[in-house]
């Protein structure tokens, strides 16, 4: 395996909003992508529906490092507490590295 800590990471988030909260899911996520999508490491940020109507979002980091350290940042810290009542958990998460 590749030394995840200094390659390049993609993540794979899908959240399922709860019946009603959907919108709320929306607004919240619209609000602080643009402030995440500008931390040190991302390269990208970008929330992506699927056809089933699930919400995914995408997100490329310089490094396993950076990722690691975004979970500590103010709008991530927002979006686990004003999520964690609106959408379906555990939320999916998938971490890949090139090869």
């Amino acid at each position: 395996m590749l030394c995840a800590m200094t390659t390049g990471c993609v993540v794979l988030v899908e959240l399922i909003p709860l019946p009603g909260q959907r919108s709320f899911v929306l607004e919240l996520l619209r609000e602080v992508i643009p402030e995440i999508h500008q931390g040190p490491g991302c390269e990208l940020y970008a929330l992506y529906e699927k056809t089933d109507g699930n919400l995914v979002l995408i997100e490329k980091w310089a490094s396993r490092h950076a990722w690691q350290a975004h979970f500590d940042w103010k709008p991530i810290k927002r979006l686990k507490k004003e999520l964690a009542e609106r959408v379906e958990l555990p939320v999916s998460r998938r971490e890949m590295y090139s090869r």
